[in-house]
């Protein structure tokens, strides 16, 4: 029973667990390297500023669809959204990303502790993907994750390379 949940939590922290991991191997100094300028320049470090951010935003998310709700609202803008909250960064100190990522995404799992399969199938909408269900939601929390990692590890070598 909840074979599938089980599934899509565990995948979810074994993938937070990469995360972590990840961001903990890059060294200080190259946290200023630049990975993304469209329009706003995105670091290393804005990027782990906005893993983290995201995954926190995304308990509400989850809450509200679980408990039957729309989920984000139907006029909210992605990128607007991120570029903004990297824009208020500040001076934020990357030094607990590890630990705040992973209790973020406890949190995240723990959304689902009385959740069922069923559950999953639930539709909201979410903020890049649009209105789908649960699962896809789930799926692309690990996936966007995956796709900064590969963007910095290309990055990376390109400067040494």
């Amino acid at each position: 029973m909840n074979e599938r949940k089980q599934r899509i939590l565990n995948k979810l922290a074994e993938e937070g667990d990469k995360t972590a991991e990840f961001f903990r191997h890059i060294p200080v100094e190259q946290l200023d390297t630049e990975i993304y300028s469209d329009g706003t320049v995105w670091t290393i470090r804005a990027i782990m500023y906005h893993i983290l951010d995201s995954e926190v935003s995304f308990n509400p998310l989850f809450r509200n669809i679980l408990a039957g709700g729309p989920g984000a609202p139907e006029d909210f803008d992605i990128n607007t959204h991120n570029n903004a909250r990297v824009g208020a960064m500040g001076d934020w100190d990357p030094a607990a990303f590890a630990d705040s990522f992973l209790a973020a995404r406890r949190q995240n799992i723990a959304a689902f502790a009385d959740a069922c399969d069923e559950d999953l199938d639930r539709v909201g909408r979410h903020p890049a993907l649009g209105v789908t269900n649960l699962e896809n939601m789930l799926k692309i929390t690990f996936l966007h994750n995956r796709m900064h990692q590969k963007d910095i590890q290309q990055a990376l070598a390109d400067v040494v390379g």
